[in-house]
């Protein structure tokens, strides 16, 4: 039986479609660990009248993958 792993996709709610993804990894007494972390630089951007920033929303879709387990989740 395979071990369960954890893959990790970043998608800019205004993209729709992952910009960035970590590769899968094994879960080891309940923890992961990614070798190479990913990073995602950010523009805030002002309103001129208002003086507000534009949000930026993401989601980070988690997903399990394993012989008997199949499970994705998202969070923003």
């Amino acid at each position: 039986m395979k071990k369960p792993a954890l893959k990790v996709a970043l998608v800019p709610d205004n993209v729709g479609k992952p910009t960035v993804k970590l590769e899968k990894v094994a879960v080891q007494d309940g923890t992961c660990s990614w070798e190479k972390p990913i990073f995602e630089s950010v523009k805030f951007v002002r309103d001129a009248k208002s003086g507000k920033l534009q949000e930026k929303i993401y989601h980070f879709v988690v997903s399990t993958v394993s012989s008997r387990f199949n499970c994705m989740l998202s969070c923003t």
